[in-house]
């Protein structure tokens, strides 16, 4: 069967549309890459008077010559309330207790994240932590829950709930249902006693 000129014109003309919209693709690829390769780089961004850099899965920057890591930036914590009171009530601590229920759901979490912030804040402010239970198990481990907060020695309790931080005293009970949450509720707590999310 035989095309008319019309038909094959009109497939001559829809081959050179595609090959250009090819072309045009191919080009507009390579100058994004271009592009993306001389600008900055999004794994920097500023907060505040801090200049935060992504370095492998963390965001690190520098705090009186000290370079510091978070695993979340601290737009990504600011919402959480966390009060002047008890930011000072951590920073004029002698030494904070960490504890949880071992029976929790989420003990294995907890454990991890309570591991990583006992290293942080003692890394960042010079504060010793307790890690502790809050009932009886038979592992050598304290037993020590809001009922043993002080002023000297304040109890931060991970807790189950819809994420938020609450203060009750000289207790912060820090509630969430997954690892990552228990991480950002930590990570605001560190911002909050180096002072970068005042």
């Amino acid at each position: 069967m035989k095309q008319s000129r019309r038909e094959l014109k009109k497939q001559r003309r829809n081959k050179i549309w595609m090959g250009a919209l090819t072309i045009i693709i191919m080009v507009g690829g390579g100058l994004g890459i271009f592009a993306n390769n001389i600008s900055p780089s999004s794994s920097d961004l500023p907060y505040g008077d801090y200049a935060f850099n992504k370095e492998q899965n963390y965001w690190a920057t520098e705090l009186n010559g000290h370079k510091l890591y978070f695993a979340y930036h601290p737009f990504e914590v600011e919402m959480y309330n966390l009060s002047k009171d008890s930011v000072d009530l951590l920073r004029n601590s002698q030494a904070i207790i960490i504890s949880n229920d071992p029976n929790s759901q989420f003990r294995d979490q907890i454990a991890r994240v309570k591991f990583n912030f006992a290293e942080s804040i003692g890394k960042m402010i010079g504060k010793q932590t307790i890690n502790a239970f809050s009932v009886e198990t038979a592992y050598a481990v304290p037993v020590l829950n809001c009922d043993n907060a002080s002023v000297e020695i304040p109890v931060i309790m991970f807790e189950e709930g819809e994420t938020e931080i609450v203060e009750d005293g000289n207790c912060i009970h820090l509630y969430s249902r997954s690892e990552a949450d228990y991480t950002k509720l930590t990570d605001r707590l560190l911002y909050g006693v180096t002072g970068i999310i005042e």
